[in-house]
């Protein structure tokens, strides 16, 4: 979230992110806010997707597993 933050562009965005992850209840904060922003969130959401993948494959290399990829359609 705080990369994802970092990346936006626009400045009120920008603000609007670094208030929602300060403190206690971060997680909900941040995910409201780019619901006015369809492009960031859409942006955030494949970011995070990304992010959640490679975590996933890390894991899953630590543990000897070799990962299959999926295709999107089945």
């Amino acid at each position: 979230m705080v990369e994802f933050a970092q990346t936006a562009t626009d400045r009120r965005l920008c603000r609007l992110l670094a208030v929602a992850l300060a403190g206690k209840g971060a997680f909900g904060r941040f995910r409201r806010v780019p619901a006015d922003y369809p492009a960031e969130r859409e942006r955030w959401y494949r970011m995070r997707e990304v992010a959640l993948s490679e975590r996933a494959r890390e894991r899953l290399g630590g543990l000897g597993i070799e990962p299959v990829e999926r295709s999107r359609n089945g």
